[in-house]
């Protein structure tokens, strides 16, 4: 039977277990299978001297009652293999294999005596401290394997020790028991599982711990209860859900499909009222133009009127007061001034009287953060993007620079400034906010001489600005993604309509009458465009993260933005326009007050008039979009934006430019301003 065989069964294991002989079929030899926990000593055996209980049995086995393990066993199922000291029997040692299912048992007793003889017969030479520990450990860790064949269980224990580098192999062969008794059941499996429980029990420190894990398995019984209660709840209502669920994805596709037939049609009746002429987009591509193309149902239809500039007599004023270089314009301060110059006093006096005195009233302030395009608004009978424009291309000698045609850029301003839906906040007169702050980020703060800009990134930078949200439906781009609109397919979902303001841009500007571009070289247009494209695209918040920390990253790898003091290369000048028209673009909130105000009005009633279709369409409305939380959510989302993405960009470009301190203190006072509302 192997190094495993009990002393009584000799070194040859010739002579038959007791295990062995009780397997034979007389039901009385059965009941004295089991070799007893104590069995008596002949009482004519001579008397031996006691020896010492061996080292660790006790400490690594006994003080824990047994030591246990489970084992996986598909065909015998609850399998245990047991280690532990018989009760009352301190110099015995027993092991028991059990199968459950299989109504077996594998037990081997053995004295301390036979136990030693087992070590040397396995060639064990561990102390006994590293051999219990090592047999406890096997087990409490489920290491030890068992395997039953020929009537035994044989089981293999590894050895370690801390002081040798190598194993040895213990190897335990369990003889059967033969039939099952309760008795057998009680002294070999009942008993050392009691003990170790009892253990466990003694060990426990505190009478807390077992009132907390009494308190646990109430708990758990309890979350048991109420999950058994749920999942009864979900079986009764999911049969009458899916039916609903079914039904309204069917209406959902009818209405898909009826939507689409009515925009089918819809377009159909207007291109039968306009004639047999063109779809808006070939119409665009062949005449240019602003175009009334409808993005979304859900948006007003907008019809773009251009007003025609080309005698304005006002225009005529500035471009002569405004330009530098070729001759000396009249600076801000002296605007306001009755004009000296015999050709400007002819001008002066031939433009409307209600017209150009506001006008010079308000430009007074173009090179200043707290300038109203509101009351350029009014004082321009709603054109103060084309005229902020005009005169910023004028006071920057851009268009003497440029050979760029008066009549041409006219022409090109009062289309970019009809393309404009009359939207509560993306509207023209946002874009000539946007332009005067992007134009006083470059000009007054200092930008366009610390990347020493080229005359194309200037321009390019002023035409961005009036131009960056052309065309813009008062929808978001979120909105296109959810509701699987035109353009969020034709531009992947990817700046959606940051790149149909720059596509539609462009597509005017390859008709002459709108190309103001037409003078400049090949190399020159590139540069133009490839400067528009890169910060238009920049104002869509979904690249914000990207390009802040780009930008962040750059200022502090080295604080020149120059190349041995010529013009900063052009990768970094692009990152640093496109911060500029990002925080243009949400100036508002680091404006003054009163034109602040303005502002978080206007965006408000555009974010609800977008939450009431998302509703409409049953989605989700978006975050800060929903009417009916106007008082509770738009202050908090106000002071949020400022919070996390306002004051960190401003706090950034203020270091690189610091003129643009003043934003800071705006905002901290606009912030005050919703806190105080709150209290």
């Amino acid at each position: 039977m192997g190094c495993g065989a009990s002393a009584q069964n000799g070194s040859g294991g010739q002579k038959p277990a007791p295990a062995t002989q009780a397997a034979q079929p007389a039901p009385v030899a059965a009941e004295k299978t089991v070799k007893p926990a104590a069995p008596p000593t002949p009482a004519a055996a001579p008397a031996k001297p006691e020896k010492e209980e061996l080292a660790g049995k006790v400490k690594y086995v006994g003080d824990i009652g047994a030591a246990v393990m489970g084992l996986e066993d598909k065909k015998a199922l609850h399998t245990l293999f047991i280690a532990y000291i018989p009760p009352g029997q301190p110099k015995q040692f027993s092991f028991v294999y059990f199968q459950n299912a299989l109504q077996k048992m594998f037990v081997l007793t053995l004295t301390d005596e036979e136990f030693e003889a087992l070590k040397a017969k396995c060639n064990v030479t561990f102390g006994w401290n590293a051999i219990f520990k090592s047999i406890a450990s096997e087990l409490q860790r489920s290491k030890a394997k068992v395997n039953v064949a020929d009537g035994a269980a044989t089981a293999e224990i590894v050895m370690t020790t801390v002081k040798e580098k190598t194993t040895q192999l213990l190897k335990v062969v369990m003889p059967d028991v033969g039939t099952l008794t309760a008795k057998a059941n009680h002294d070999n499996v009942i008993i050392p599982l009691t003990m170790l429980l009892q253990k466990r029990r003694q060990a426990s420190e505190e009478r807390e711990k077992e009132t907390k894990a009494s308190l646990m398995q109430v708990k758990v019984l309890v979350n048991d209860a109420n999950m058994l209660k749920h999942k009864a709840t979900i079986a009764r209502i999911l049969p009458l859900i899916v039916p609903l669920r079914e039904e309204s994805a069917r209406h959902a596709k009818a209405s898909a499909e009826l939507t689409s037939k009515v925009a089918s049609l819809d377009r159909k009746i207007k291109q039968l009222t306009r004639g047999k002429g063109q779809n808006y987009l070939d119409a665009m591509y062949e005449h240019g133009g602003p175009q009334p193309y409808q993005h979304l149902l859900q948006a007003d239809e907008h019809f773009p009127k251009e007003t025609s500039m080309a005698t304005c007599q006002t225009c005529g004023y500035l471009s002569t007061a405004f330009p530098r270089g070729a001759r000396d314009g009249i600076s801000i301060e002296e605007l306001i001034k009755p004009p000296s110059d015999p050709a400007l006093k002819e001008l002066y006096a031939k433009a409307p009287a209600d017209m150009i005195s506001p006008l010079l009233q308000v430009f007074k302030r173009l090179d200043s953060w707290d300038m109203s395009v509101f009351e350029l608004e009014r004082a321009t009978n709603n054109n103060a993007l084309f005229y902020v424009t005009y005169a910023m291309l004028y006071k920057l000698d851009l268009v003497r620079h440029f050979n760029i045609d008066d009549t041409v850029l006219r022409t090109f301003l009062q289309g970019v400034q009809a393309g404009y839906h009359p939207n509560p906040y993306h509207s023209a007169t946002h874009a000539a906010d946007v332009s005067q702050i992007n134009y006083f980020i470059m000009v007054k703060c200092g930008l366009s001489e610390k990347l020493a800009m080229s005359k194309e990134e200037l321009l390019a930078g002023i035409i961005a600005g009036s131009i960056h949200d052309y065309d813009h439906p008062g929808f978001n781009n979120s909105f296109h993604t959810r509701t699987n609109a035109y353009l969020s397919t034709l531009y992947n979902d990817k700046s959606i309509l940051e790149n149909h303001h720059l596509a539609c841009i462009f597509e005017m500007l390859r008709q002459p009458k709108y190309n103001i571009l037409s003078k400049l070289t090949d190399d020159q247009r590139r540069e133009v465009r490839d400067t528009m494209c890169e910060m238009v695209l920049s104002t869509d918040m979904g690249n914000h993260g990207k390009i802040f920390q780009a930008f962040r990253k750059r200022l502090g790898d080295r604080p020149d933005w120059t190349v041995r003091g010529g013009p900063t290369n052009r990768e970094d000048a692009r990152l640093a326009l496109s911060m500029s028209i990002k925080m243009a673009d949400i100036s508002n909130s680091g404006r003054p007050n009163h034109l602040y105000l303005e502002w978080a009005k206007n965006i408000a009633q555009e974010f609800y008039k977008q939450g009431d279709a998302e509703a409409s369409l049953c989605l989700s409305i978006s975050p800060f979009m929903d009417r009916s939380k106007d008082k509770q959510e738009f202050p908090k989302g106000q002071i949020s934006f400022m919070n996390f993405i306002v004051v960190p960009m401003f706090e950034c470009l203020s270091e690189f430019l610091p003129p643009l301190e003043v934003a800071l203190k705006c905002c901290t006072e606009n912030k005050e301003y919703w806190q105080h509302l709150e209290m």
